[in-house]
């Protein structure tokens, strides 16, 4: 049985895009004077952060804790990135709060709503995959091969665009509902 999120027409997109300009144009001066490397974590960082505003957690989880966290296995300049990209940011009035994810014996995966690996630290996600297989935690990154080795979502970065891959059977395991708006714009793989 297929679960999506029903919203609105137009109001999930025109938020995603709101979101997407806002934090573009927010640090505009600084993306003018960034490489292509640093844009691309910026986008990936808005991306990332928007990806919150399309994903229903169960309400035991949505309920259960006082901030919205996002665990982090990055590049230090990328956790800065979306640091800045979420400060003063909320989701149903509670802030985000960006952690650096543990190791396979100190993660806890009902401690976060979202988890980012970072393409170089996919062995490291490979470790720890099974500890969050099934559990209503969104799993991202940004390595072409993610959703095909346990995970929920790809960002790719390419010709200054992001583009989604979204592994639809792991995010329905898990428990979490998706927006047929994001589904819409994703590649869709794991049916």
């Amino acid at each position: 049985m297929i679960h999506i999120l029903s919203i609105r027409k137009g109001k999930a997109l025109y938020f995603l895009l709101a979101a997407i300009l806002y934090n573009i144009f927010s640090c505009a001066d600084n993306i003018v004077h960034a490489g292509q490397k640093e844009v691309e974590e910026q986008l990936k960082a808005v991306f990332l952060y928007s990806l919150s505003h399309f994903v229903t957690w169960p309400e035991t989880v949505d309920n259960l804790y006082h901030s919205f966290d996002i665990g982090v296995i990055s590049s230090n300049t990328f956790k800065k990135t979306l640091q800045q990209a979420v400060e003063r940011e909320t989701r149903h009035n509670k802030p985000f709060k960006i952690r650096e994810l543990g190791t396979t014996k100190t993660v806890h995966p009902e401690d976060y709503k979202i988890v980012f690996i970072g393409s170089a630290q996919i062995p490291q996600w490979l470790k720890i995959r099974e500890i969050f297989r099934q559990q209503p935690t969104l799993t991202v990154s940004d390595n072409r091969d993610f959703t095909k080795n346990g995970g929920m979502v790809t960002l790719l970065y390419k010709k200054e665009r992001i583009t989604i891959e979204i592994n639809y059977k792991n995010i329905q395991e898990s428990g979490l509902v998706i927006s047929a708006k994001l589904l819409r714009l994703a590649k869709i793989v794991g049916q």
